[in-house]
């Protein structure tokens, strides 16, 4: 990765500061790759519908900013008694205790395939935030520092 020249009083160490072309450039590449997971994720979400017919419980989009997560929820004929669930935690390993073999089997795939779309979408929003967050701190600090070397050039 390329690193930016400290140019002050001669000094020609490397400092450690990304460019903001390159954190544009990161950022642009996270956006692409953070659209084509969430675009994973529905295509799963739709898999589980069109592989199981009337399930009691289905895969679902938590979306909780600055990410998003597959999760479980029981099927229930009011909103509010459609409770989440963990296959790993007690309620959910009952679940799945009471499906048929073939159907359980299923059911692990789609968990292990979701937690892997979770954990790679939200690393990238994860990114996505930081890289938002340097750049407008390093705006920020430009900003500061044109500020104060204008200002001591019309007094100076």
């Amino acid at each position: 990765m390329e690193r930016v020249s400290d140019m002050k009083n001669g000094n020609e160490n490397k400092s450690n500061v990304i460019p903001m072309g390159e954190a544009r450039r990161r950022l642009a590449a996270v956006e692409e790759k953070r659209e084509s997971m969430m675009g994973q994720m529905k295509a799963l979400m739709e898999e589980f519908r069109m592989t199981f017919s009337e399930p009691t419980v289905t895969l679902v989009m938590h979306r909780q900013e600055p990410g998003a997560t597959l999760r479980w929820r029981r099927r229930a004929p009011v909103a509010s008694l459609q409770t989440f669930l963990t296959l790993t935690a007690e309620s959910g390993a009952g679940y799945v205790r009471g499906l048929p073999p073939k159907a359980r089997r299923a059911i692990f795939e789609f968990d292990r395939r979701a937690a892997d779309l979770n954990l790679r979408y939200n690393t990238l929003a994860y990114e996505r935030k930081r890289l938002k967050a340097y750049m407008e701190h390093v705006t920020a600090l430009d900003e500061l520092e044109r500020a104060l070397e204008n200002k001591s050039h019309a007094t100076g």
